[in-house]
């Protein structure tokens, strides 16, 4: 992918960021990563706007507001060529992050679903064993 579509991007999201509005979340970026994971090298600025816009945008206002930080951000980064590489490197790094984050998410979620299936098995086989001591007394 071009450096310009990295530069762009990055200059898009902090714009959002920046603008005061409802920050955007962990699966906001995360599209975001996977979008850009995707995106062959000749991608032009207009097919990025049109793509970037349903990940970001919940509303018509929204996506008009979108549409003008795009427009802004896009003349900020043929004007000034690109962004430094620090700021690219910043946004990917956050990728990152939330990535891992949401891997031990993940894995958490995974390890509590065995605990709760092996404490199901150990009740179940107590409960059974109760049962047939019961039955044993009664006769």
């Amino acid at each position: 992918m071009k450096t310009f579509s990295h530069a762009l991007i990055a200059d898009v999201l902090a714009s959002l960021e920046n603008a005061g509005g409802t920050p955007l979340g962990t699966a906001a970026y995360l599209q975001v990563q996977e979008l850009v994971n995707q995106l062959p090298d000749d991608t032009r600025p207009e097919d990025l706007k049109t793509l970037l816009a349903p990940l970001l945008c919940r509303s018509q206002d929204e996506q008009e507001q979108f549409y003008e930080m795009f427009k802004k951000s896009w003349a900020r980064v043929q004007e000034t060529g690109e962004l430094e590489p620090e700021a690219i490197e910043q946004v990917e790094a956050d990728a990152q992050v939330e990535k891992r984050k949401r891997r031990w998410g993940i894995l958490f979620g995974y390890a509590a679903l065995v605990i709760l299936l092996v404490g199901s098995l150990i009740f179940s086989r107590r409960s059974n064993s109760d049962n047939t001591k019961l039955l044993t007394i009664s006769s």
